[in-house]
């Protein structure tokens, strides 16, 4: 029956093709065409993505109030679009949480000459690479000190670009206060010593075969591009098996009216030191890191907070469970933090 049909249906198309007319194939083909049209333009659209992200938390304090806590925390549910519209590309992203949508990136780059990319709207200034990283793509829990400090999206306009093996970048921003004092302004110089530099993920998932090694030196303040209100250095280096990252960050007199994220105490000088290794390759990462900052108006004078991280890539980083150890230690208090996180994303 399957042979008669298919015969039946060949001998069909082969005659309504002997016969058709010029006009005809020419509709066809006009058809056709408006098809492929309408197909390359709904491809050229913009793309959605989006992520939720959950976490169930157990806290203790040993620094003699001896009060646990424990409980689930959504730490993430975004939703955002991105796309080019001609020469400019695009990106618009929000933050659902309690009820409320808040703005997080609206902004679009364009091209500045043939080696220069400027970019205008609300984003991340360009300080440092432990805050631009998404934190969809990151190995621990939080931030380091150095990449909170820098990891708030403020109106501004950037403009970088690349020279053989040197990047640069310059940003002029709002800065948490807004338009009600002056330009918070910041500037980058990157360079990659060994292979094709960094990527865009922390840790080794994702990396690249071959070793790498880069650094990088920036400045922010108000209305200096060469401030001494914070300079932050960093080197970066790593595989798709391993990864080791060092930042560090000097804050003058840097206050939370000028600041880009988490408020540095003056005069503190938080040191992160981090690396992870695949325990096995594209599915399991373990992950220590060590920090040492100034708590400024605390009693204790600074505080050593040491992160254990394991994560489990289902789908890398679209999809994977996170177990995340830190331990804080500020003079004789201890605190202690145990989390299992997921998350999925598209």
């Amino acid at each position: 029956m399957n042979k008669l049909t298919c015969s039946t249906l060949a001998i069909f198309l082969t005659s309504s093709v002997a016969l058709a007319s010029d006009g005809e194939w020419n509709s066809l083909e006009h058809e056709v065409n408006t098809l492929a049209s309408t197909l390359n333009a709904a491809h050229d659209g913009p793309t959605l993505f989006g992520r939720v992200r959950t976490y169930y938390t157990n806290q203790a304090d040993t620094g003699g109030i001896d009060v646990n806590t424990g409980g689930w925390s959504l730490a993430n549910m975004r939703l955002g679009a991105k796309g080019d519209a001609g020469a400019y590309r695009y990106k618009l992203q929000a933050e659902f949480r309690d009820g409320t949508a808040v703005l997080l990136d609206a902004y679009a780059s364009f091209g500045i000459g043939e080696t220069m990319v400027g970019t205008f709207g609300q984003f991340k200034a360009g300080v440092a690479r432990a805050s631009r990283i998404s934190s969809g793509n990151m190995l621990f829990r939080r931030r380091s000190m150095v990449g909170s400090a820098f990891s708030t999206r403020t109106g501004g306009f950037m403009m970088g670009g690349e020279m053989s093996q040197m990047g640069w970048e310059l940003s002029f921003m709002n800065g948490q206060d807004g338009t009600g004092d002056e330009l918070l302004m910041a500037s980058r110089l990157s360079a990659t010593i060994m292979g094709s530099g960094p990527g865009k993920v922390e840790g080794a998932y994702g990396g690249t075969e071959d070793p790498y090694l880069s650094c990088a030196l920036a400045f922010a303040g108000e209305a200096d591009l060469f401030s001494e209100d914070s300079v932050i250095f960093e080197v970066n280096s790593g595989t798709d098996l391993w990864s080791f990252d060092v930042a560090s960050c000097t804050a003058g007199e840097m206050g939370s009216d000028s600041s880009l994220g988490t408020v540095i105490a003056p005069d503190a000088s938080p040191l992160s030191i981090q690396g992870s290794y695949m325990l096995q390759p594209g599915k399991w990462e373990l992950a220590v890191r060590f920090q040492d900052f100034d708590n400024g108006t605390l009693t204790t004078p600074s505080t050593t907070r040491t992160d254990i991280a394991i994560n489990n890539y289902l789908d890398g980083h679209a999809l994977k469970w996170m177990v995340n150890v830190q331990s804080d230690t500020e003079g004789a208090n201890d605190n202690s933090e145990v989390t299992l996180g997921l998350q999925a994303s598209f």
